[in-house]
Parts: C-alpha cells; sequence; structure tokens
C-alpha cells in the first residue's frame, strides 16, 4: 500500500490550503482478505472529484523469480503486469470491467466482468485526481486485497510437515508432476510458507506407484529437477474426502506461485493449488485431495500461453519417514531457489 503524506491545513497570508481528495474507504477495505469472488470494488472519497480526472486500473500481483510477490505498483506502473482490466474511466470505454460515480461524484464502483480468482489484487487510481476545485493528488493511490475461498485467516491446528505430493495434470496434455512439499505454518494466523522439489521414482524402471518408499526427493540441479516455493492459507474446516463424505479437516489454497521444470521445458507463471487434507484412517496418515489450475502455462517452449489444470493429490510423511537430510530443508527452503538461466 502506498504510504499517503499527512495533509496539514494552515494559513498564510490569509490563503487556506485545500487538499486534494483522498481515499476516505473501501470495499473491500485496504489489505483485506473476502471469499466473496464477485464483489465490485468500491471507493469512498473524502471529496467530490472531477470525472475527467478519474483513470482506474485491476492487476493481479506476480511472483518473482524468487517466489515472493512484487512490491506494490510503484508510480510509473513499472512494478505491474498488464492491467486485467482498465485503465478505466467514466467518459471513455472501459476494457474489462464497468465503472460508475454515484451522483455526487464521491463513489467509484469498479465492476470486473470476471469473478475474481485467488490471489491478491490492486485497484489503482492514477496519479492526477482532481477534485472540483482542480487540487490533483501528486501519487497514485493503490487498493490492495486478498481473494481466498476460506477467509481472513485465524487459529488453526495445522501442523508443519513433509508432504508426498502427485500434481497430475490434465490438460493441455497429461502429464504427472511428483513433488515432495515441505510447509511451514503460522498457527495463530494459519499463514503458510512452504515450497517443493521434483520428486523422481529410485527406480527409474519401476511402477508409477503413490509410495514414497520408491521415490525420492530432487532439489533443481543443472537440468534436473525443479523447485518451486508458495504462499498459502490454511484453516480448520468441514471437507469432503474422495468419496465426497464429509470429514473434519483443513482447506489449503495457495497464493500464484512460478515453476520451472527444464525436462520436458515446461513453465508455469500463474499456478494456484487448493486441496482438503484430512486423516485417513486405512493409511494412518494425512492425505491431501484437491485441484492446481494455471491460465498462463507455456509447453514444450511455446510462444503461447495454455490453460492447465489437474488432480493433486499427496500424503503426509512421519518423521521416521523424513529424518535430519538436509536435502529435506533445501528441497523447499526459498533461500536455496533457482532458474535456469
Amino acid at each position: 500500500m502506498k504510504l499517503i503524506p499527512v495533509l496539514l491545513l494552515f494559513s498564510a497570508a490569509g490563503c487556506i490550503y485545500n487538499p486534494p481528495p483522498e481515499i476516505q474507504s473501501s470495499t473491500p477495505g485496504i489489505g483485506a482478505v473476502t471469499t466473496d469472488a464477485g464483489t465490485d470494488i468500491v471507493v469512498r472519497f473524502t471529496e467530490s472529484v472531477d470525472p475527467q480526472t478519474l483513470r482506474a486500473s485491476l492487476f493481479l500481483r506476480k511472483l518473482n523469480e524468487e517466489g515472493e510477490l512484487l512490491p506494490a505498483c510503484n508510480r510509473g506502473g513499472g512494478d505491474c503486469i498488464e492491467p486485467l482490466a482498465g485503465p478505466c474511466s467514466r467518459s471513455s470505454d472501459c476494457p474489462h470491467a464497468t465503472l460508475t460515480l454515484s451522483q455526487d461524484d464521491t463513489i467509484l464502483a469498479f465492476d470486473p466482468d470476471e469473478d475474481f480468482k485467488i490471489g491478491e489484487y490492486v485497484l489503482r487510481i492514477d496519479a492526477g485526481l482532481e477534485d472540483l476545485d482542480g487540487n490533483a493528488t501528486g501519487v497514485p493511490y493503490d487498493v490492495m486485497f486478498f481473494v481466498s475461498k476460506v477467509g481472513t485467516g485465524g487459529t488453526t491446528t495445522f501442523q508443519p510437515g513433509v508432504y508426498l505430493a502427485w500434481m497430475d495434470l490434465e490438460q493441455p496434455f497429461s502429464f504427472p508432476i511428483e513433488t515432495y512439499w515441505h510447509m511451514r505454518v503460522e498457527e495463530d494466523s494459519g499463514k503458510v510458507w512452504g515450497g517443493g522439489c521434483d520428486g523422481d521414482l529410485i527406480d527409474p524402471e519401476g511402477e508409477r506407484i503413490k509410495d514414497h518408499e520408491l521415490w525420492h526427493p530432487v532439489p533443481y540441479l543443472d537440468q534436473e529437477g525443479f523447485k518451486f516455493v508458495f504462499l498459502a492459507l490454511v484453516q480448520n474446516a468441514l471437507v469432503q474426502d474422495q468419496e465426497g463424505n464429509p470429514r473434519e479437516g483443513f482447506i489449503l489454497e495457495t497464493h500464484p506461485f512460478y515453476i520451472y521444470c527444464a525436462q520436458p521445458e515446461v513453465e508455469v507463471m500463474d499456478g494456484r493449488i487448493t486441496v482438503s487434507i484430512y486423516y485417513d484412517e486405512e493409511k494412518g496418515r494425512e492425505v491431501m485431495y484437491g485441484r492446481m489450475n494455471s491460465d498462463e502455462t507455456y509447453i514444450l517452449g511455446s510462444e503461447h500461453a495454455s490453460v492447465a489444470s489437474g488432480t493433486v493429490f499427496g500424503y503426509r510423511l512421519h518423521p521416521e519417514e523424513v529424518g535430519d537430510d538436509k536435502i529435506w530443508q533445501d528441497c523447499a527452503d526459498p533461500a536455496t531457489y533457482t532458474r535456469p538461466e
């Protein structure tokens, strides 16, 4: 969020300073988490604005090469991707959204054509917005918020651990991605820091079976394997198991993340995972089951992005199965994450 300087009213030589319009409130609130994927963005200004000076755009914040969220858009917009909607004003066309102002020009409503997906969004109001007296803002205003299926987070009983997981792509073609996930959790907020690395069969001629005893982690090294890191939110919830039965468990969903795999060459620019996690009595351990999606995936060095989706299945390893081998720590440690040149 941009820091807005405090504007002081003062009197000098009989002149009274008249500040430019500021943001009084917004829905969703700045920094808030919403579960309403179809919500409009509503901004209330401290005074009436000049509609001719209003320009607004909507962005989805991206991960950088280290797997971290890019900073908020800078004044020139250089840290932003192309807008999902906009730029918009009341007097011109509004690409991929509808922009309206209240009758007294104090309330802006921004309605994207498509519902939000999981992720962090920024509504940018360009610098130069003026009030009816011509007093202009010198900086852009950013309204940032996060869209999540599970809300604002809170205390959770989910514990850190290592999972062996299979992300089986169904489109644009069938392709299994075997991974190890190492996840940390902040129990007071439900925030998860994690990551994963490629998992390969110990015996390359063996069957493709979902058994940790036949797999081993392969962190990215030269042109073999891959790594990725992610942020997520996990909450206690009533979930459905693979048979559709209700179970006490957890919902976990990630922020957008990045994966690069060299062989075959697959680049996932905007991956998202939502899984249910619950205890499976037959396996004697927690299992995860859900979906992975990406709207921007490049296959075999292609120039055109593809939509990728598939199922996710995995289970938690017991501490004695993990051991203290450093490879488990490196597997999901952001400090060791690398991307090929």
